[in-house]
């Protein structure tokens, strides 16, 4: 428990801050005291003096014995005191004054000596002769006005220091509450749970800890369902083309099938093992994007040749459905990943072709501009609904239902972890009904 204690920040933030104020209290209690002591002794001194010449005026005017002064003379701040010889003095304890022979000498040719005793107060005092006798005045001892003086800022500065630490520890114990509530929460994140929130009204860097604390836990929220959908769309996307291949393939065990029948189920078992390649190709494909497993391997080609190459290759699908395309494209050459960036066409290119309408058009653009080469592909098919727009770069995610069979969902996940990792970035432009314009944007300054 003493360790736990010592480790608190609340008890650490009050025994710095209360460390101070004591500290920063006795310093001010030494120089105000100091000040004001000194403002006393000069302001003594002075009354001293003045007493002195009264003393010696009145002694010599009326031929006044020097010992009687000691019933008269005294005041209530000042006491006069009479010694018979200057040895009587420096025996007295009480103020416990040695002359020298030099101050002795003065003293003796009608002089006198000022200084002060007590190496605490340092009370000033006048010493004089007057008819053979000294005359000693200094502050009175029984009313030691330095004394007073010095107890009452001490009980003044004690006050103020212990009222300040009861208020530095309510203020600290304010200031710390978020953070042990913080401290909980992280705890209760550690243990999965999500939902958590801190609630405060504060706008200090404490209270912007908090929302942070907050924005990140959603976002870890957001993860989890993530990563739980993920989970449930591979293993639904496995489950589907696998359960279809063991049904065919129990079919295709019947010897009484016809030689038509057998092809078209080997077919079917054929089409949905490629299905499943396809699928954990593409899978370990992202993986990789996301773990920045693959080695980039970075040369110069031409993009418009790429896209040129890439219509080609997928001529079986768009010619299929009587698509043309409209081309127009810059010579732009680009230093990157010739392997990657080409799976970025054949995504987009394929579902351009995919949600297209029959006899419909693609347009296909390559610009540079600058440092950024510019490249939008579009075209006028079914579009995407504005339910599916915030969501069309997850993974799995399908926004034409009627089209799930087509393909998994991963393919414009891939694209944009590509284009991301080549410092690029990706959008689009969709109505539906009217057709989808998806734009890439490269940044030369990034490879060249």
């Amino acid at each position: 428990m003493k360790k736990q204690g010592f480790k608190s920040i609340y008890l650490k933030f009050v025994a710095i801050f209360v460390g101070i104020l004591w500290l920063s209290s006795t310093i001010a209690f030494i120089i105000s005291f100091g000040i004001t002591a000194d403002n006393l002794r000069n302001s003594f001194q002075e009354r001293i003096e003045e007493k002195a010449a009264q003393i010696r005026v009145f002694c010599i005017q009326n031929s006044f014995p020097p010992k009687e002064l000691e019933h008269i003379a005294n005041e209530d701040i000042l006491e006069v005191l009479v010694f018979y010889s200057i040895d009587d003095l420096a025996s007295n304890k009480s103020f416990n004054i040695q002359l020298t022979q030099e101050q002795i000498n003065i003293l003796n040719n009608g002089g006198k000596i000022e200084g002060s005793y007590d190496r605490m107060m340092r009370l000033p005092y006048v010493v004089f002769k007057l008819n053979d006798q000294i005359v000693f005045i200094t502050p009175r001892r029984d009313r030691n006005i330095f004394q007073v003086v010095r107890g009452v800022i001490s009980v003044v500065l004690i006050i103020c220091a212990g009222l300040g630490s009861l208020f530095i520890a309510i203020a600290v114990r304010m200031i710390v509450r978020p953070i042990k509530k913080l401290t909980a929460a992280t705890k209760e994140v550690a243990k999965g749970n999500f939902d958590i929130e801190i609630k405060t009204r504060s706008r200090d860097e404490v209270g912007q800890l908090a929302d942070n604390f907050n924005i990140m836990t959603k976002e870890l929220k957001n993860i989890q369902y993530l990563r739980k959908d993920f989970i449930s769309s591979v293993s639904h996307e496995f489950k589907t083309p696998m359960t279809s291949i063991q049904g065919f393939a129990k079919l295709i065990k019947n010897r009484k099938l016809s030689q038509e029948q057998f092809e078209e189920y080997t077919d079917i078992i054929i089409s949905e093992t490629g299905r499943l390649a396809n699928l954990s190709s593409n899978l370990l494909k992202l993986a990789n994007l996301e773990n920045q497993a693959i080695q980039e391997q970075s040369t110069i080609f031409s993009i418009d040749e790429q896209i040129r190459m890439v219509i080609l290759l997928l001529e079986n699908k768009w010619s299929t459905k009587n698509i043309e395309f409209d081309l127009d494209l810059d010579e732009v050459a680009y230093t990157g990943d010739e392997d990657l960036l080409k799976q970025v066409w054949i995504n987009l290119i394929t579902n351009a072709i995919k949600f297209s309408y029959d006899y419909g058009e693609i347009k296909i653009s390559l610009k540079k501009e600058g440092n950024i080469i510019k490249t939008s592909i579009a075209d006028n098919g079914i579009g995407i609904p504005e339910d599916d727009k915030a969501r069309i770069f997850e993974k799995f995610y399908k926004g034409d239902k009627s089209r799930t069979a087509e393909g998994s969902g991963l393919g414009l996940s891939i694209v944009k972890k590509i284009i991301e990792r080549s410092s690029g970035r990706i959008y689009f432009e969709s109505k539906a009904g009217k057709g989808t314009k998806f734009t890439v944007e490269l940044y030369t300054n990034s490879h060249n």
